[in-house]
């Protein structure tokens, strides 16, 4: 298995990527042929190992998935994460909300999880300001604490929901960097249905190992 920082050589000069990850994993399956696995299934496994191997990285290193959602009306109410990218939703949920841009403010929310907004409410304390303003997420709802809600237009920043791979026209969104532990991940997927496990845990343990690594560099 190849070390993350690496990988970005890896990737062939094929038209498209996705048909080279596609070929790469019946080399690692031994499934050339599609005896083992319909192409569809294996590429049902590379769709999926692109959502949990980005579910699982820092979102520093998703910087490919973040997507804007703008000129948004502010609603008191909040809004609904599901509703976000064509009602696709968000990539990771709460945890998916990069960014929100006040226009009429012209300031950037400072975005807290929810349990620290608990805490304001059960304490007493409201938080948030047209000067310090906080979005955090409750219930599926994406909310605002600031002083005015009228007329104000936000813009939002989220990590998307990658649309499933194809040969012909949908490649990864995942940095080239990060393919091989996709591969990884969706061999293990592979193998474990075949009921191979012993090879399914060598191919995760690589993956979530490589992940581990990747975000443990964040920062430094």
């Amino acid at each position: 298995m190849s070390d993350w920082q690496g990988i970005g050589t890896l990737i062939g000069s094929s038209d498209s990527v996705t048909s080279d990850l596609l070929d790469k994993l019946n080399l690692r399956l031994e499934d050339e042929d599609n005896d083992r696995f319909y192409q569809d299934d294996k590429l049902g496994f590379l769709t999926d190992a692109q959502i949990e191997v980005a579910s699982m990285l820092h979102n520093d290193l998703l910087s490919e998935f973040v997507r804007t959602e703008s000129d948004v009306d502010l609603l008191e109410v909040g809004h609904l994460l599901t509703s976000f990218d064509s009602s696709k939703g968000v990539l990771k949920g709460a945890e998916g909300i990069v960014n929100v841009y006040l226009q009429e403010l012209d300031k950037y929310a400072t975005i807290k999880p929810f349990k620290e907004i608990k805490f304001f409410k059960e304490t007493g304390f409201r938080g948030g300001s047209d000067t310090n303003p906080i979005a955090y997420v409750e219930s599926g709802y994406l909310k605002l604490l600031i002083d005015t809600y009228t007329d104000e237009v936000i813009d939002i920043f989220h990590l998307q929901i990658p649309d499933d791979l194809t040969i012909d026209s949908v490649d990864p969104i995942l940095n080239k960097a990060f393919h091989g532990i996709l591969l990884d991940w969706a061999e293990a997927k592979a193998w474990k249905i075949d009921h191979k496990n012993d090879r399914a845990k060598t191919a995760m343990d690589s993956a979530i190992n490589q992940i581990n690594l990747a975000n443990q560099r964040v920062g430094e």
